[in-house]
């Protein structure tokens, strides 16, 4: 049975027949997101209000799980920040059955926000304390992740066009599109820079030449593939 391990990461039983364990990252846009302030209390009391607070929001047959990610002082009390990621369990179990089908025994599998929060946290080289906009565009999905103060505020996993519409054409409407959103969200805080990863070298290229997406968005933008780039071998096409 799938259980829980941390926030955004679920784990299988050991390793099975022999077979190395697989670590996955699956970026699904059912996958809900958030924070939560709440008063200091016991691990079942956050247990139910989290139950309640995803219950509210109609979240279907999503399963919420939360990791609690620092103390705050708001309004004057003390409060524990929430991270909650909801997923439904028969879907998670859906697209983990072809991979163990085929042999795979997946050890620990992460939503597509929280391991783009990871990389970046890697990668970066300072701290992410400012207001920052992660973004991942993958094989087959546009991640988008908020971060203030090195904390989660906002996800969202996106599905490309349909059409082979060039990447400056819809990247930057989706990237302005969650930030002014987030700005509602947040009554007002500004996003300071952007950090982007893109799966595969051709894109890449198209994307980051001449500077096109910082002047579109008008903030700095980081690349976070040639961050990596030194890290990997020679063969790897991460422009």
């Amino acid at each position: 049975a799938i259980r829980e391990r941390v926030v955004g990461v679920l784990a299988l039983g050991p390793r099975l027949g022999g077979h190395p364990p697989i670590h996955l990252v699956i970026c699904d846009p059912a996958h809900a997101h958030r924070t939560l302030l709440v008063p200091p209390m016991t691990a079942r009391e956050r247990d139910e209000v989290v139950r309640r607070e995803i219950g509210r929001e109609a979240a279907g047959d999503r399963v919420p799980v939360w990791h609690r990610v620092r103390q705050v002082q708001a309004d004057g009390v003390r409060k524990d920040e929430l991270l909650i990621v909801a997923t439904s369990e028969g879907r998670l179990q859906q697209q983990l059955d072809p991979v163990i089908a085929g042999g795979g025994v997946p050890r620990l599998v992460v939503t597509g926000p929280v391991a783009l929060i990871a990389a970046a946290r890697a990668l970066a080289p300072t701290p992410l304390d400012r207001p920052t906009v992660l973004v991942h565009w993958g094989v087959s999905s546009l991640t988008i992740v908020i971060l203030s103060e090195g904390t989660l505020k906002f996800a969202r996993v996106i599905e490309p066009p349909v059409s082979d519409l060039n990447p400056l054409d819809w990247i930057p409407v989706e990237i302005d599109r969650s930030i002014r959103h987030y700005a509602v969200l947040s009554k007002g805080e500004r996003v300071e820079q952007v950090m982007v990863s893109v799966a595969e070298g051709e894109p890449a290229r198209r994307l980051f030449t001449d500077a096109a997406l910082a002047t579109r968005l008008r903030l700095p933008v980081t690349n976070l593939n040639a961050l990596l780039a030194p890290l990997l071998p020679d063969r790897w096409d991460v422009d």
